[in-house]
Parts: C-alpha cells; sequence; structure tokens
C-alpha cells in the first residue's frame, strides 16, 4: 500500500514498476498489460521526468519487457483479477511502499497550508467572510475590464477610498452625507439618499447579495450603481 497523499496516477506507476522489476529477476521475455493510460502516455514522452516513469522506461528498454494496455472494465479476465487483488490488498495488512514523487508531494502540501488558511479564516471576524466562508479564490470575468472587475472587488473586501480614505490622509472618519455610519454595507442597501439609484438599478433585489454570486449580471450592475452614485471606489 501507499501514503494516502500519493495520487492514483503514482500508485498505477508504482504497481507496473514492481511488475518490471518482478520481470527483471526472472529472465525471459514478458509483456505487462496495464489499464493505465496515463502512464503508458508519460513514458512516450521524454519529457516527463517523473522517478517512477523514469525507472520504468530504463527498465523495460534494458530488458525483454512490453507493455501492454488493456481497456479497463471490459471483462478481460487479467484484468479483472488485478482489480480484485487491489481492492482485497485494502483490507489486509500489508508493506508500506513511499516512491517519492515532488508532484504528490506539493499536492499534500498545498491542501494542508489551504486547510491551515481556512481555519484560521474562519475565526477571523470581518465581514468578508460571510461573503466568501470558504476561501475560494474567485475568477473573475477579464472582458469586463481592469476598472469594473476591481470595483467589485472593493467592494466584497470593504475597503474603498470612500470608506477608508481617511486611514491613508490621517483624517477623522467620515460620516455619510446622510448622517449615518459610512460603511459599504450602509452605502449599498440603506442609504437613503441613494434609495432612487438603488431602486433602479436593483429593482426589489438586496444590493449587498450581489457581492456573493460572482456573475457578470451581479459585477456590472453593482458597477453601474457606484457611478450613478458618484462613489470613490
Amino acid at each position: 500500500m501507499l501514503p494516502q497523499y500519493n495520487s492514483i496516477f503514482t500508485a498505477e506507476a508504482f504497481a507496473i514498476l514492481q511488475a518490471c522489476l518482478f520481470a527483471k529477476k526472472h529472465f525471459g521475455q514478458f509483456v505487462i498489460c496495464t489499464d493505465s493510460l496515463s502512464t503508458l502516455s508519460s513514458l512516450r514522452n521524454w519529457g516527463h521526468t517523473d522517478p517512477t516513469i523514469e525507472e520504468i522506461r530504463k527498465l523495460s528498454t534494458t530488458n525483454k519487457i512490453t507493455l501492454l494496455w488493456t481497456p479497463s472494465h471490459q471483462g478481460i479476465v487479467g484484468n479483472e483479477l488485478a482489480d480484485q487483488a487491489a481492492q482485497d490488498m485494502r483490507l489486509k495488512p500489508s508493506p508500506l511502499f513511499s516512491p517519492f514523487n515532488s508532484k504528490d508531494i506539493s499536492n499534500l502540501i498545498r491542501h494542508h497550508l489551504k486547510d491551515k488558511q481556512i481555519g484560521e479564516w474562519e475565526l477571523y471576524n470581518h465581514r468578508y467572510f460571510s461573503i466568501n466562508n470558504t476561501f475560494t479564490k474567485i475568477s473573475l470575468p477579464a472582458y469586463l475590464g481592469k476598472r469594473v472587475c476591481s470595483t467589485f472587488i472593493r467592494l466584497r473586501i470593504g475597503h474603498t477610498r470612500t470608506t477608508h480614505e481617511h486611514i491613508l490622509t490621517g483624517t477623522p472618519r467620515p460620516s455619510c452625507l446622510c448622517g449615518k455610519r459610512l460603511e459599504i454595507d450602509h452605502l449599498l442597501n440603506s442609504c437613503r439618499l441613494l434609495e432612487s439609484t438603488r431602486a433602479h438599478v436593483f429593482k426589489q433585489h438586496k444590493p449587498s447579495d450581489s457581492l456573493n454570486v460572482v456573475s457578470q449580471e451581479n459585477i456590472t450592475n453593482l458597477y453601474t450603481f457606484v457611478i450613478k452614485s458618484n462613489l470613490n471606489i
């Protein structure tokens, strides 16, 4: 068995490597049948420098070993027996091999860091958590333009020139022209001075809800509201 962090590709390639090592110890001609098309494709790609693939390539070219692809789940007896043996091994104690694969290790580290970031993010008291509680990186339509997209991002984060410029200038925090606390959610949802513009752009929808879903309609509606309201974002 292999560590859980190893990918299916690594596991299949490692199985073929073990078959090649077995063939090397027993002189003769061997045909190793596998349903791992990804492994066979990697063997044909000489730019693929995975250590396991390179070892298979070396063994198969220096010994009388032929690798043959067989389709999976097609009733081929040998292939079905191999699949059943692999399933049985999951229920039995077995030696633990650990082939080094830098890509698998990198994926393991990346997933660990992401889980750590999500854990820390859940403890961070910030309005953006209510919008993006899974710490997911968003993808914005490039055709909308940088200014439109940056406006959407700033509204989601809640940091804009209108609401936070006083921090950079060292001046007292301003209030909204309506007298209320100057915040993005207030400007979007409740400022009475922007009521007509809000109704025209968002109709019956709550404006701040448009921050939760990344879509062309939501992004353009928010940008239109900002422009018509003459907000400095």
